[in-house]
Parts: structure tokens; C-alpha cells; sequence
């Protein structure tokens, strides 16, 4: 599913919640903003390797993606999303040509950034 994300933002299109529903139920007890939801409460495939972890994490990582497809970011900042930030940071980093440029300021003006066509996991 990563590979996928990745070659979505190397398309630069957004992807769609990625979320399985049953289109059988009307209601599958989905609580998006609970923060003690177990593997119980929705279905995942943990045969294949996935875990309540690693879900909320690629959701995670497809809301921050799309964010930066929307207004053509090179990377994902909380700061920046946040507008911790101004507007001046912004046109500076948008200015510098090369990642490693646009790392190094990141770093210097302390604000966090992700880069989407790097796979992040859960902490």
C-alpha cells in the first residue's frame, strides 16, 4: 500500500479515504477520533501484516500527502500546516531548488517536515 502511495505522489494526484466499509451495514461502529479503539471495532487484515498501528499511521500519511498535492508542497510540515509559520518561511522554502537545501533550512528556522515520497512507520 506504501508503493502505491508513493507512485500517487510521484502522479501528484490525492487519494481518497482509504478506508474498507462494508457497503452492507449502515453503520460499522467507526470512531474516528477515539483514541481507545482496539483491533475489535473495525476490521483489518492483520494476516497480511497490518496492524491498528500501521492503519492510523498510512491514514496519517495520505491526509498529510494529499495536503501537499492540494497546494504543491515538496514535503509535509505540522508547523507550516499549522501556520506556526508565516508566509515568508513558506515563499523561502517553495524558493530553494534542491531537498537537501530545503532540509537544511527547515532545520535552521527548527520547524518538522516529511517528505511523502519517504515512507514514514509508527513511532
Amino acid at each position: 500500500m506504501e508503493r502505491k502511495r508513493i507512485k500517487c505522489w510521484e502522479w501528484k494526484v490525492q487519494i481518497s479515504d482509504c478506508r474498507y466499509r462494508p457497503l452492507d451495514q449502515i453503520v460499522d461502529e467507526y470512531k474516528p477520533l477515539k483514541k481507545d479503539q482496539t483491533n475489535s471495532d473495525y476490521h483489518i487484515h492483520s494476516e497480511s501484516g497490518w496492524t491498528d498501528a500501521l492503519v492510523k499511521q498510512f491514514r496519517k500519511n495520505v491526509r498529510q500527502q494529499n495536503i501537499c498535492v492540494r497546494h504543491r508542497f515538496p514535503f509535509y510540515s505540522k508547523g507550516f500546516e499549522k501556520k506556526i509559520f508565516g508566509k515568508e518561511e513558506m515563499i523561502k522554502v517553495k524558493s530553494l531548488f534542491t531537498k537537501e537545501k530545503k532540509i537544511r533550512y527547515m532545520q535552521q528556522i527548527g520547524a518538522d517536515f516529511w517528505f511523502p515520497d519517504e515512507t514514514r512507520y509508527p513511532e
